[in-house]
């Protein structure tokens, strides 16, 4: 079984957009607090708004995994069925997530401005990605990115060096 290191070092784009978007979403949850101590208006609701950011941040955690789920499915395909299945994946997405919008909307339990809010971390958290990416290297060390092909798979792929700079086809070997 992996470690909790291994895991995230194996996922690591996904596991800085998420450190992203809690980063987003406590600072928003830091100025409900602030707003809070200057205005009655949020003092007596701040529970109702608080409750709809995390909320927020919950479905936009899970809106990074599926896509990132979607996209690695995605792959083992040909370009067109991959583009059906991400399609049918977003609007899978999308949907859930007008489904509960429209369920706070209805019920006023929760705040759907705030859960608006709390969502919209998914889109700051990819322009935090420095800050995430510095904080993930202090907890885990730094990123260690492995090649993609060895350098044999590269000649071989690519085809061999002549001395002279030619490159020579992989036929003519």
């Amino acid at each position: 079984m992996e470690t909790r290191a291994e895991i995230l070092r194996n996922n690591r784009t996904l596991t800085e957009l998420i450190i992203g978007i809690f980063i987003f979403d406590i600072f928003c949850q830091i100025c409900f607090f602030i707003s809070g101590l200057f205005t009655d208006k949020v003092t007596g609701r701040l529970l109702y708004y608080s409750a709809g950011l995390w909320l927020g941040m919950i479905l936009a955690v899970c809106a990074a995994v599926h896509m990132n789920r979607s996209i690695g499915r995605a792959l083992d395909f040909d370009p067109g069925t991959a583009q059906k299945i991400v399609r049918k994946d977003s609007l899978l997405r999308y949907g859930v997530i007008l489904i509960i919008f429209g369920l706070l909307m209805v019920t006023n339990v929760i705040s759907p401005l705030s859960a608006f809010l709390g969502l919209m971390g998914l889109k700051a958290g990819a322009y935090l990605n420095g800050a995430a990416k510095k904080i993930l290297n202090r907890f885990i060390g730094e990123e260690e990115l492995k090649p993609l092909l060895t350098p044999e798979e590269q000649d071989e792929l690519y085809g061999k060096k002549k001395s002279d700079g030619e490159a020579l086809s992989p036929d003519n070997k």
